[in-house]
């Protein structure tokens, strides 16, 4: 009798952090705080002429929205919101896969 009573205290003992929760899972899924982390901005498709609105950034695509990993890659004044560049006209050239920001646009008058 003794001798089987070890082999299933051998069974279960291994299994025992797995039932409790302490062993980590492989099949985690991240959390909503881990996704809010995640920077998301506006990068251009094709070049954006100085002079250019924004409204004809805007309506014919020529940025593409995308996250920016790591974060400490993002810009500062990074545009993340299409609709701010309504009412705005670039004021430098901005190439192909350069961050859109807010010093990029000016207010037109």
């Amino acid at each position: 009798m003794l001798p089987l009573l070890s082999f299933l205290i051998s069974l279960v003992l291994p299994c025992r952090g797995s039932i409790r929760g302490d062993r980590p899972r492989v099949d985690r899924r991240p959390t909503v705080h881990e996704h809010a982390a995640v920077p998301v901005g506006l990068v251009a498709k094709q070049l954006i002429s100085k002079g250019t609105p924004g409204l004809i950034v805007a309506t014919n695509g020529m940025y593409q929205a995308t996250t920016i990993l790591p974060p400490k890659e993002v810009e500062d004044g990074a545009v993340a919101d299409p609709s701010y560049l309504s009412g705005r006209v670039a004021v430098v050239d901005i190439l192909p896969g350069q961050q859109l920001t807010a010093t990029d646009f000016t207010a037109t008058p």
